[in-house]
């Protein structure tokens, strides 16, 4: 059992290094467009933080950590507010690194969608995904629910499903009702090329990866401040691994399939692999986060080229295949390799199953209440940016008086 300094250090230092994740999404979205996105894409991330911090406080940290409600669907509101000032210091950083986390599923949903979608609709879309997807998902499984307590726990360390499915899920909707970007498509759905800095991507990955690391180091404790891992070494190194041998596999792939490398695909590669191992990164082996990692890379690099040019969904920076697809993949990859239930170290499929049972879940839930919210949202501010303000790469909203 670590100390209580330890603790306190652990959660704090995850909380400022999960702030930077977002300094990584929005150089990665700026890679993606045009010098005068940046100002638009720094202004959309601070309101996104800050509006979903305000909705995991009144309302989802109740859902996620409150007394099992119908069997453990979910936690009992409290609104979390008066929470902070009746509990320990541990805990209160503890609340504090759940907060940072509940930013990061509207922020990959933002991705997606740059450049076409309005503020408002965005800004009270990020609330729903704070308030109600993301701790209600959580709470199945980090916070006591029924999938905990299916004959053999579906396992989750890292958030695969809880923040990256639901948020790549999130952006999947919200493109197909919105359609594509205004020309991003040539007559007969051949997508235009688009540009990409690839200077600013790159920065956005390191910064990105770093946060995963700030993420490993305090997903593991638990409300009493108990850690629930001894061996973070392994944790991290099997997420570096997997992170490396994704991005590699990725552009291998993109050389065999185009006869050229695209850099792109390496950084979208070593996110997926990050992604992916984030499910059983405490339960797999080092050689398994090297076959997950080899896993990913190629199906992360089929998915975006499906979603792209066989389905015509615009997905800005390839954020529905490396978080959503690689976070589904990661999560029954789970069910394989896991050294203490896996299926291929002779423990049957009892762990796949459950790992199956929470995605479907959470693909349901997320799919559900995101459509149904953003129809409501469509009906109250209405979704699509006007064509001249896309056009002119800004919303109006948010330009200077």
């Amino acid at each position: 059992m670590f100390t209580s300094d330890y603790i306190t250090f652990m959660l704090l230092t995850g909380s400022i290094l999960l702030l930077w994740m977002h300094v990584g999404f929005m150089l990665v979205e700026f890679g993606y467009g045009k010098p005068k996105h940046l100002g638009n894409a720094i202004i959309k991330h601070i309101l996104i933080v800050s509006v979903s911090t305000l909705a995991f406080l009144l309302l989802g940290y109740g859902f996620m950590f409150g007394t099992d409600l119908y069997d453990g669907l979910i936690g009992t509101p409290n609104f979390g507010f008066w929470i902070i000032n009746h509990k320990t210091k541990n805990v209160q950083f503890f609340i504090l690194f759940q907060v940072m986390l509940a930013t990061l599923t509207p922020a990959i949903m933002s991705g997606v969608i740059g450049n076409r979608m309005k503020l408002q609709a965005i800004l009270l879309y990020s609330f729903v995904a704070s308030a109600l997807i993301f701790p209600i998902v959580g709470h199945w499984s980090w916070g006591g629910g029924w999938l905990s307590h299916l004959p053999v726990a579906f396992h989750d360390f890292g958030g695969a499903s809880i923040i990256h499915i639901t948020g790549g899920c999130l952006g999947l909707i919200a493109s197909l009702l919105l359609g594509p970007r205004l020309g991003r498509y040539r007559i007969g759905k051949v997508p235009l090329k688009v540009e990409n800095r690839v200077s600013y991507t790159l920065s956005g990955l390191f910064f990105i990866v770093s946060a995963w690391l700030g993420l490993l180091s305090g997903v593991g404790f638990s409300l009493d401040g108990i850690s629930t891992v001894s061996f973070y070494h392994h944790i991290l190194f099997a997420s570096i691994i997997s992170a490396v041998m994704s991005a590699i596999s990725a552009l291998l792939l993109s050389f065999i399939l185009n006869k050229k490398i695209r850099r792109t695909l390496g950084i979208k590669g070593a996110i997926a692999g990050l992604v992916s191992i984030s499910a059983g990164c405490d339960v797999v082996s080092l050689w398994s986060a090297v076959l997950i990692g080899l896993i990913t890379g190629i199906v992360v690099t089929l998915s975006i080229d499906l979603f792209k040019k066989k389905l015509h969904i615009d997905d800005k920076i390839g954020a529905i295949s490396v978080h959503a697809v690689s976070g589904i993949l990661g999560v029954l990859l789970t069910g394989f390799f896991s050294e203490k239930t896996g299926l291929l170290f002779g423990f049957g499929s009892a762990q796949l199953i459950s790992q199956s049972i929470g995605v479907v879940c959470t693909l349901s839930w997320t799919l559900i209440i995101g459509l149904f919210s953003l129809e409501m949202i469509k009906l109250y501010t209405g979704l699509r940016l006007s064509a001249k303000d896309e056009l002119k790469d800004v919303d109006s909203s948010l330009r200077d008086s």
